[in-house]
């Protein structure tokens, strides 16, 4: 579904991908994993054009998505949650989600504000409350749930569980894992390796500004080597 082929990007001048290659196969969930400052995030904003890719190419289903606008990749069905959550603080609950209604019910899908809430009961119970007023996990709900009503055929997460307590990162993993259960397909960065691996079906390893590894998420679990050497873990 996606591909990067020797993806280089960064900020300004300064160049922090350096030939990324990944793919990202229908209905599976492909984890990408490194130390800080590798270039995980820099991944996931060159592939929603909000950092240019200066060589290389970025194909969604075989359609060039390099040189695209962040609106127009959101509309050809890839759908993102930044590692910030992004939520309108001002607006409550159920303002923020009708803000992807109009282009979800546009692409069409089986993502509405009935199922969202079914799969997220505590945003139904909290609909009338503003953003600033939720806590940092139902932040994390309201931004996912606000990705999903755009009815997209990928979905990207940027650390979905950074800052958030055990209880809650594992009411979070439950929620991934039914849409996984469900085929929707998932890029994820993140920074706990657990979680991670208990999740993807695949796995990269970035270091260096490239991939130093690359294989399924069974695979990296044996490799002790590879953790110490590149996550530290």
């Amino acid at each position: 579904m996606l591909e990067l082929r020797d993806v280089h990007s960064g900020y300004g001048e300064t160049r922090v991908l350096h030939g990324i290659s990944i793919d990202v196969h229908a209905g599976e969930v492909v984890a990408v994993l490194g130390r800080n400052g590798v270039g995980k995030t820099t991944t996931l904003k060159t592939v929603m054009g909000l950092l240019p890719c200066l060589e290389g190419e970025i194909l969604l289903d075989g359609r060039r998505l390099d040189g695209a606008r962040p609106y127009d990749i959101a509309r050809s069905g890839v759908a993102y949650v930044p590692e910030t959550r992004d939520i309108f603080p001002s607006l409550t609950v159920l303002e923020n989600l009708e803000l992807s209604l109009p282009l979800g019910e546009k692409r069409g899908g089986g993502w509405t504000l009935a199922r969202v809430f079914e799969i997220f009961p505590r945003l139904e119970q909290r609909r009338a409350n503003g953003g600033m007023q939720l806590s940092g996990g139902e932040q994390q709900m309201l931004a996912i749930a606000r990705a999903l009503l755009l009815n997209p055929s990928l979905l990207v997460l940027d650390e979905p569980t950074e800052g958030l307590a055990p209880i809650v990162i594992g009411e979070i993993h439950s929620k991934l894992a039914e849409l996984k259960r469900d085929g929707l397909t998932i890029l994820l960065v993140e920074q706990n390796f657990g979680f991670a691996t208990s999740l993807a079906d695949r796995c990269y390893v970035l270091g260096k500004s490239v991939v130093q590894w690359s294989g399924t998420s069974d695979a990296i679990l044996a490799d002790k080597d590879m953790q110490h050497r590149w996550l530290g873990v």
